[in-house]
């Protein structure tokens, strides 16, 4: 990227200025005024007490202004400064400041304090000059993280980590390099060709600055950004690739199908697949629009164990890692240890399952829903003889009931040894069950012919709605929550038909999966 695409870029953003937000909040709600219990809130303070507090007082006051921030059915963004934060010398700490990035479904929020605005450009003019101001520090205004010695180091440390907060509310975690690790303390290097002498280093700035000496998003950060719907142009919808339009479910869900390979789905579409061996992505395979050279999404990618590890670096391909999968919709799924659930056997289960069929392997999917826990035992049933289901709810899923008809009985099933285990399913009772009964319910009728192709979820620490598809393309209504949580999909992989559910049953549904076996 040239210079001067960079500062029309700083342009752009300083116009957009004029659209900011005045939010009034003297700290009504209980907030501290008192400079001594106002430093608890600090999140630099290590013996505060709510470092994270300013976060939630910027939330609160997001919402008592209201429009769009509760009015909005989608996710609005908002870059808060505290106007009030200042150096207290007695302290030696800045108060009503913190440096904090993320949010909910509501509201996507990253936070900052004012105390380094006066070293920040008042107009477009002004940006290169400011970068360049060597003006030592005054001790009446903060050294923020002892790196401000001079203005220009002031401006770069501050607005740089504020742009590192308002990655966080993009949806961008740490990272191996960039500004999402801390690579902003040479965020003046891409506004200019010479350096200032720098009282961080002790050194003279670089001469000439170079590409490779400037600071970077990382790749993992731009490949959100592409798909980013804040940063759409109009381009983007002239390649189909891009699924700009798409507007299905697209949470990704992971089904293995044996030999340390899994096949992960999203009806939206995979733009990336993230692989972490600890805190940090190591590797990763992308999937760029055409427009840009690549495939463009992919609604299945098979994966293997072998595959994954030898994107990693050397040293980290002999432990366990784990993959956080994108997808075009903004939705991301997170499947830890993936060699394990690859190869588990208690994920591969052989019995004829009570369906008459002789000895069978039936697979677990991937669970959507709380992750940290499955423990009940699945519950089966022949998909040709389902004749209705259903869908226990209130503002969360309950319970399903699988409602089959029951004209031949096959024989009772017997679980082998180290096999978790199946209830018995007779058919005899004409229905299974999964999770619990209400008096809330309602009943999708299959016609014949129709067999359950897959659910349309909705989750996050538990089900909040489930829809039920078929074979034909008809749908059950949305039931729970239709609001709440990020949309997935539970569907077999081609060829396999589904004959069971699994999870686990807390106050509501907390996760589900599928069993499926190969189709008939």
């Amino acid at each position: 990227m040239n210079k001067c695409y960079e500062l029309d870029l700083v342009k752009e953003l300083l116009i957009s200025l004029r659209n900011i937000q005045k939010i009034h909040n003297s700290f009504k709600n209980g907030a501290p005024q008192d400079s001594e219990i106002q430093s608890r809130f600090i999140s630099c303070n290590p013996n505060g007490n709510n470092t994270g507090g300013l976060f939630g007082i910027a939330m609160d006051a997001l919402r008592d202004y209201g429009g769009p921030f509760v009015e909005s059915n989608k996710p609005v963004q908002a870059a808060v400064i505290f106007m009030d934060a200042h150096y207290d010398q007695k302290l030696n700490m800045i108060l009503t400041h913190a440096a904090l990035g993320g949010g909910d479904d509501k509201i996507k929020l990253a936070i900052f304090g004012s105390h380094g605005l006066y070293s920040w450009p008042a107009a477009f003019e002004q940006v290169v000059p400011c970068f360049l101001d060597t003006t030592p520090r005054s001790s009446d205004v903060a050294n923020d993280a002892n790196e401000c010695g001079s203005y220009w180091e002031c401006l770069t440390i501050t607005l740089g980590a504020f742009m590192h907060e308002i990655g966080h509310l993009l949806g961008c975690p740490h990272q191996k390099s960039g500004v999402m690790l801390r690579d902003y303390v040479t965020l003046n290097r891409s506004y200019l060709t010479r350096e200032s002498y720098s009282t961080r280093t002790g050194r003279q700035g670089l001469v000439p600055i170079l590409p490779k000496d400037e600071c970077t998003w990382h790749r993992l950060d731009l490949l959100r950004y592409l798909y980013h719907p804040s940063f759409t142009l109009q381009s983007d919808y002239l390649d189909p690739s891009f699924q700009k339009t798409n507007r299905l479910p697209g949470k990704a869900s992971l089904l293995p199908v044996g030999n340390r390979t899994a096949l992960l789905k999203s009806a939206t579409g995979i733009y990336a697949i993230e692989i972490f061996p600890g805190d940090l992505a190591e590797g990763y395979i992308e999937f760029l629009p055409k427009s840009l050279g690549g495939v463009g999404p992919q609604q299945e990618v098979y994966v293997t164990v072998d595959e994954l590890k030898s994107k990693l670096p050397r040293d980290k391909q002999n432990g366990k890692f784990s993959l956080h999968v994108q997808t075009v919709d903004g939705n991301q799924s997170d499947f830890n240890d993936f060699e394990h659930l690859v190869q588990d056997t208690s994920n591969f289960l052989q019995s004829d399952f009570g369906l008459g069929r002789g000895q069978i392997t039936a697979i677990k999917s991937g669970i959507l829903g709380r992750q940290d826990r499955v423990n009940n035992q699945p519950i089966v049933f022949d998909p040709a003889k389902v004749t209705s289901v259903r869908i226990y709810h209130g503002m969360a899923l309950d319970g399903v009931r699988i409602n089959t008809r029951a004209d031949a009985p096959p024989p009772p099933y017997s679980a082998p040894e180290n096999t978790p285990p199946v209830p018995s399913r007779d058919y005899k009772h004409k229905l299974v069950l999964f999770g619990k009964q209400t008096n809330s319910y309602t009943d999708f009728h299959l016609q014949p012919g129709e067999f359950i192709s897959h659910f349309i979820v909705r989750s996050g620490l538990w089900l909040d709605a489930l829809q039920v598809v078929t074979n034909t393309g008809r749908m059950s209504p949305m039931c729970g929550n239709t609001g709440g949580g990020g949309e997935g999909v539970l569907e077999p992989p081609h060829g396999y038909e589904i004959i069971g559910l699994f999870g686990n049953i807390g106050d509501w549904v907390d996760s589900m999966g599928v069993l499926y076996t190969n189709k008939l």
